[in-house]
């Protein structure tokens, strides 16, 4: 009877095991599989939805353009040197001057005095128009009227008299030696242009750098969910677990101690899902802040769409290098240095040389008592004046010039310092994310092959325990490998698909394949 009763015993478990088998590899099993890239995710396991907002990568993205700081801040540099741009060429526009004075005096006739002037009233207003030359040069045109109301006293007796003296001048004044010719005169210009190429260099710089730390952090939340996913199934498992060991121990086909490590390894599953938890919080609101997004009650996780897997394509690295050179930001960034570098040592040479500057002016000139009559005398050019100055300066030792090529030069040969390191860094980090492609696609290789035979020692395991040669720890220390095994292929995923986004920032690729337009 009691043989009976054991074989009877011994059949349930056998078939209660059967099942706790079914349930456990049936996930498992589906996970391992390939999926195609964009099928939709299949529900959970866990007992529990995962939390969130559900967000696809390519929403993440949208949004970040939209709202990321950091996108932003890019954009409104491009702005602003634009806006300098503009400032800059104010140095082509035509200048208009107006001038007016009055100034009266009045003085009392010292005793004795013979000759003085006891009272004048000036009154003048000028009017000009002027220009920079790209030479360096301004020419100007001034248009001016002078009168002059006075009294004179002479010998006891006053005598008034009115003068009004009207004259157009046309003068150039022209640097022949230092800040001379279009390169010093429009440096400004061509500093202000180069600063624009540079920040929309930099601009599209860190859009790259943006959205390649976007996609690493949306496959960090999609990973630390299926993290999440994994540990919840676990958990699942092992309470499955117990309640098959109760039954049994109830059953007396189980010694009660074996659910002490059906205990122990529940609340260490346990445990390890509250990390999780935290992790897709943590990993969450990391992607909100880079994105942009906000952060508040309702919006905090996020729950990535995407799904979390990869087919592996060939990398070349040669390729990889060379496309990254050509593409590189960083390294146009640095030809606009080399630029400005050129422009100020060409501006600081020629501070080297003395300053001499030749002005010309001339013009026709009207003098009388009555504003018609000095234009009508100075229409027929019946006065006249001309002129020429020359002035010269140099100072001795010259040393504030000096000083400033020497800067100048010694910037220029920074430039090609920094090209050799940037080009050295561009190409480490091109053979670093080639590397990280390659070990991750191996290493999922090796993840699939380690979840395939785990399933299957859990199936040998399960035999064993049916035949009371094994233990529940043993049956939930090869669960805790398909686990592992799972876990491991997980991350191997979200590490590949993390390369892949480094590579396509190093060689350009990644906006066009995201589909992003930065402006």
């Amino acid at each position: 009877m009691q043989r009976g009763d054991a074989r009877g015993m011994q059949s349930a478990r056998a078939g209660v095991l059967a099942g706790l088998f079914l349930v456990l590899v049936a996930p498992q099993g589906a996970a391992a599989q390939k999926k195609k890239k964009g099928a939709a995710e299949p529900a959970p396991t866990a007992s529990q939805p995962l939390p969130g907002k559900p967000l696809s990568l390519a929403d993440v993205l949208q949004q970040a353009i939209r709202f990321s700081p950091t996108l932003a801040s890019a954009r409104i540099d491009v702005e602003v040197a634009e806006a300098n741009v503009l400032a800059a060429s104010g140095i082509e526009d035509w200048v208009i001057g107006l001038n007016g004075s009055v100034v009266r005096t009045r003085n009392e006739p010292a005793e004795g005095a013979t000759f003085t002037t006891t009272r004048s009233d000036v009154t003048e207003v000028s009017a000009s128009l002027s220009k920079l030359l790209f030479t360096g040069g301004r020419i100007s045109l001034t248009g001016d009227t002078r009168r002059t109301d006075s009294t004179l006293f002479f010998s006891g007796m006053d005598a008034a008299s009115v003068e009004v003296q009207s004259s157009v001048t046309a003068r150039l004044d022209q640097p022949l030696m230092r800040g001379a010719w279009e390169t010093v005169t429009r440096a400004d210009q061509n500093r202000a242009r180069i600063a624009r190429d540079a920040a929309k260099l930099q601009r599209g710089a860190i859009a790259r750098t943006t959205i390649r730390d976007l996609v690493a952090a949306y496959w960090e939340v999609a990973y630390a969910a299926a993290d999440l996913e994994i540990r919840r199934s676990s958990v699942d498992l092992a309470n499955e677990r117990r309640r098959l060991t109760e039954a049994s121990v109830k059953g007396g086909a189980t010694a009660p101690t074996e659910l002490n490590a059906v205990d122990q390894v529940i609340a260490q599953r346990e445990e390890e899902v509250v990390g999780a938890e935290l992790a897709v919080l943590q990993r969450s609101l990391e992607l909100r802040q880079l994105a942009g997004l906000e952060i508040g009650p309702g919006d905090v996780e996020i729950a990535a769409t995407s799904v979390l897997e990869v087919e592996p394509k060939p990398v070349d690295l040669d390729q990889v290098v060379a496309a990254s050179f050509q593409e590189s930001p960083e390294i146009a960034v640095l030809r606009t240095r080399e630029r400005s570098a050129k422009l100020e040592v060409a501006v600081t040479d020629n501070g080297l040389l003395p300053r001499l500057d030749l002005s010309l002016f001339g013009g026709p000139l009207g003098r009388d008592n009555k504003f018609s009559g000095s234009v009508e005398r100075m229409s027929k050019f019946k006065d006249y004046q001309v002129g020429a100055e020359l002035a010269f300066e140099f100072p001795l030792g010259n040393n504030a010039a000096q000083g400033a090529s020497h800067r100048a030069h010694a910037e220029a040969n920074r430039v090609m310092v920094d090209m050799r390191d940037v080009q050295l860094q561009i190409a480490s980090a091109a053979v670093q994310a080639v590397a990280l492609a390659r070990s991750a696609e191996k290493r999922l290789e090796l993840s699939r092959r380690a979840i395939e035979l785990s399933e299957k020692n859990i199936k040998a395991e399960v035999g064993r325990f049916e035949l009371g040669k094994s233990t529940n720890f043993d049956v939930l220390l090869r669960q805790d490998e398909l686990k592992q095994a799972r876990l491991r292929y997980a991350r191997a995923v979200a590490d590949y698909l993390r390369a892949r986004a480094a590579l396509g920032a190093l060689t350009g690729e990644l906006l066009r394949e995201y589909g992003v337009t930065v402006k």
